[in-house]
């Protein structure tokens, strides 16, 4: 078993029974509100998705379906939760960012499926969602910024630099030029984001549920994005 999708298949059976024990969606399901019939239910079969989905990824009889299943699953979601309130509002960057997100959970879920379509379809994925990303840090500068530990000099700068860094990979990704810098780069990107900002809050001992929930959010993304750059890396989807 792969690093990637043990790391994909880990994370994903701990939101599952965080959703379970809370009762309510982990954060990379958000998109919900209170008002949507059924609430509670979708709740739980999310819940079911991400833990059934994660413990198939352990064998590989069940990998394909398993993998399937969460990319069908999180792209299901950005259609039914997340793009409708981003084309009510195109001009709000927040909007395509939420999308942005499920589409990268759905891009590391294709990468871990056997074949090289697959993999393709993954890197087109990233592609695709690191570019709303990206404009969202460039948009939401000096909120991006605020994230930047203190300790770290030129705030604004890392915030532009990374929302660029997304902008210029995102093509690549899609393009097939230089298609393994551009997944690693956002790979490690996310990486960053979870340990220095999500994760430096939790050293600093920040402990109120919005830190925990997006430091489980920025660490989904970052297993799925891994996930894609390990497909990339070993030369699939590349023909």
């Amino acid at each position: 078993m792969s690093a990637a999708r043990l790391a994909f298949a880990l994370t994903l059976i701990a939101l599952g029974a965080l959703s379970l024990v809370q009762g309510d969606f982990a954060t990379i399901w958000a998109g919900a509100d209170r008002t949507t019939p059924g609430r509670l239910a979708l709740v739980y079969a999310t819940a079911m998705v991400s833990l059934g989905g994660g413990l198939g990824l352990f064998w590989p009889r069940t990998t394909q379906a398993a993998a399937c299943l969460l990319a069908s699953a999180f792209l299901v979601w950005l259609l039914m939760f997340k793009l409708g309130p981003a084309l009510a509002r195109p001009l709000a960057a927040a909007g395509w960012e939420n999308c942005g997100e499920s589409l990268v959970m759905t891009a590391g879920a294709l990468a871990l499926a056997p074949g090289s379509g697959d993999a393709r379809g993954a890197q087109i994925g990233l592609g695709l969602a690191v570019l709303p990303l990206g404009l969202a840090h460039l948009v939401y500068l000096k909120e991006t910024a605020g994230l930047v530990p203190g300790w770290i000099p030129g705030p604004r700068f890392w915030a532009a630099a990374t929302g660029l860094a997304y902008l210029a990979a995102g093509p690549a990704l899609m393009t097939r030029r230089w298609i393994r810098p551009a997944a690693v780069l956002v790979a490690l990107q996310m990486t960053g984001f979870t340990l220095l900002v999500w994760g430096w809050r939790l050293v600093e001992g920040v402990r109120f549920p919005t830190v925990w929930g997006e430091a489980a959010d920025s660490l989904a993304l970052t297993v799925a994005a891994w996930a894609v750059a390990a497909a990339t890396i070993s030369g699939e989807g590349r023909s």
